[in-house]
C-alpha cells in the first residue's frame, strides 16, 4: 500500500495563505498565496465544505458573545447560533463603501441575510443605528453597497 498525503494548505486570514503541495518529499516545497485571484476560490471551497458539514461549535461554548472576523460568512455562522439563542445581537464592520472606496466603519443590527448559493454571494442587510439600511458583503464586493473587511459581532 503506498501512503501518500494530499495537499496542505493554511490560510491565516483571507489576505495569506500557505500551500504545501506534497508533504512527503525530501525537500518538500510551500507556496505563499496572497493573490486574492487564487485565494478566493480555494476559500469558496473550504466554506462549502464547512457549510455541508456539522454544525460550528466553539471551543469556548457559550461563553463567547463578541467575535471579530475576516470573513462574512463565519460571522453569520455566529449571528445564526445567537439568533438560535435569542440573543440580541449588534455587529461593527470596518471596510469601504464599494463605489467611492472610502474607508469607514458601520455599527448596527442584522436584520436579513440574503444567500444566493448559486453566484455564491452572501449579503447581510445592516440597519444603522440612524435606520438607514445597508447592503454588506465580504472581500471583493461589488453588487453590494459596502465591502467588509472586518467584522465584529456582539451579543447581548
Amino acid at each position: 500500500m503506498r501512503k501518500d498525503v494530499g495537499p496542505t494548505i493554511i490560510i491565516s486570514d483571507l489576505t495569506r495563505g500557505v500551500l504545501i503541495p506534497r508533504t512527503q518529499r525530501e525537500n518538500p516545497i510551500a507556496y505563499l498565496l496572497e493573490d486574492s485571484e487564487i485565494l478566493v476560490p480555494i476559500i469558496g471551497y473550504y466554506f462549502y465544505l464547512r457549510e455541508t458539514s456539522n454544525k460550528l461549535i466553539y471551543r469556548l461554548g457559550d461563553v463567547v458573545k463578541k467575535r471579530t472576523f475576516r470573513s462574512l460568512l463565519r460571522a453569520v455562522e455566529m449571528i445564526n447560533n445567537m439568533r438560535e439563542k435569542k440573543l440580541k445581537i449588534f455587529i461593527e464592520v470596518d471596510g469601504v463603501w464599494v463605489k467611492s472606496r472610502k474607508q469607514d466603519s458601520l455599527r448596527g443590527k442584522p436584520i436579513d441575510i440574503i444567500r444566493d448559493k448559486l453566484r455564491e454571494i452572501t449579503t447581510m442587510i445592516l440597519e444603522r443605528d440612524d435606520g438607514s439600511r445597508v447592503a454588506v458583503d465580504g472581500i471583493g464586493a461589488i453588487y453590494e453597497d459596502f465591502e467588509a473587511q472586518r467584522i465584529t459581532v456582539y451579543g447581548d
